[in-house]
């Protein structure tokens, strides 16, 4: 049968007509390779789950899958072997480069694939972090100005609590000497005020210098019914429910809704939460308005919000190559963006080729500290525990 395919199919190129041959003879796909005139195509099949991907592609032949698919349907494995017998050992070895062309050129094509995705959402990436560097360019400005706004506000309240304690002092006919004392420490205090400028003009250094302002001013010897000063600084000090107050050392900002012995109720957003006292710090109106602006769907919302509902495990089983990337790509930016220290992808095993994707899309992620194999005995090979370096 191959023999005369080979010599009809001849005839007709010689004649010089077109048509389309679909044929499983590997002679006439040999013919095809080296004879002008004739050209081999093939339909893409994927070989890990052995299934048809209904893809041409010209210019080289294709294998039938004909041991594969007979396996798979149930034909007898010791048939199969007495098949590949008489075929001989060259047809196999045909066979199987074909395969292997087949799966190398799907494997190259889904890795373009996801470096051209991989690309595009580096450049978007990269425009979005530029526009973002402006905006903290700008909000860096602002906040310095507000900052020695506000500092010159509370140095103008020192000033005149320790006007208010020097006069205590000398009603109550304290001591020269520690009148003298509580003088000289005053002043260190207000020349401390006045040297903090610049971009070290933070409230929270002003707030630390006025609290240990009131520690000098319990010092100085005044009586204890003479404290009105002081209990006016721990008053003003002092977290109120209706207060805006932000977390110490991070950018979330909220207001007091409730306080108790030990805690506040505190409302960030949409969320409401208990907060010890140390580690919030009392904020103006005109700072919480300008932060809640600027961070209205920036980073430090989003990760108020995303970090309550992000898991850090996902599931990939079942999706095709370039579906899983993308939702990889999106789960590691959510995680690094959040500062997860360690995710699992869950890809399974098959063949392996997801999760070598995966892993080399890992590998050319900055952030990725380590892509490694979970213990045999929570999945293995297919898992990938995924650690960051911050």
């Amino acid at each position: 049968g191959g023999a005369i395919a080979e010599a009809i199919l001849d005839r007709l190129n010689r004649s010089g007509c077109y048509g389309v041959v679909t044929t499983h003879y590997t002679n006439l796909k040999q013919l095809a390779t080296h004879t002008d005139g004739l050209i081999n195509g093939a339909m893409l099949f994927d070989t890990g789950r052995m299934e048809p991907l209904f893809k041409l592609e010209m210019g080289k032949p294709g294998s039938s899958f004909a041991f594969e698919i007979s396996h798979r349907i149930g034909l007898p494995d010791d048939i199969l072997e007495q098949a590949r017998e008489k075929i001989g050992e060259g047809q196999v070895k045909w066979d199987k480069y074909l395969k292997d062309i087949s799966r190398d050129k799907y494997y190259w094509e889904r890795k373009r694939e996801s470096i051209r995705v991989a690309g595009k959402r580096a450049g978007e990436t990269a425009d979005e972090l530029e526009e973002e560097l402006e905006k903290l360019k700008n909000q860096k400005k602002e906040i310095i100005r507000q900052a020695k706004a506000e500092a010159e506000q509370i140095l103008s309240q020192a000033n005149r609590l320790i006007e208010n304690t020097i006069r205590e002092i000398r009603e109550t006919q304290a001591d020269k000497e520690k009148s003298k004392e509580a003088r000289k420490q005053v002043g260190q205090f207000r020349e401390e005020l006045h040297s903090t400028e610049g971009s070290q003009l933070e409230e929270q250094t002003l707030q630390h210098k006025i609290q240990k302002g009131r520690k000098l001013l319990s010092a100085s010897g005044e009586k204890p019914e003479k404290k009105k000063a002081s209990a006016l600084l721990a008053e003003e000090m002092a977290i109120k429910a209706g207060d805006k107050v932000r977390l110490v050392n991070q950018d979330i900002t909220g207001e007091v809704m409730e306080v108790n012995d030990k805690s506040l109720l505190v409302a960030f957003g949409h969320m409401i939460t208990t907060v010890q006292e140390k580690q919030l710090e009392k904020i103006s109106e005109g700072e919480f308005k300008k932060q809640q602006k600027s961070h209205s769907g920036t980073v430090a919302g989003y990760s108020l919000e995303k970090k309550m509902k992000f898991r850090t495990e996902i599931d990939l089983r079942g999706k095709r190559a370039d579906e899983a990337l993308e939702e990889v790509a999106r789960f590691i930016d959510d995680a690094m963006m959040l500062s997860v220290p360690e995710v699992r992808i869950l890809h399974g095993k098959g063949n392996g080729i997801l999760r070598q994707l995966i892993r080399d899309y890992l590998r050319s992620v900055d952030l990725v500290k380590s892509c490694t194999d979970d213990d045999p005995d929570r999945g293995g090979t297919g898992i990938t525990i995924v650690k960051f370096s911050y």
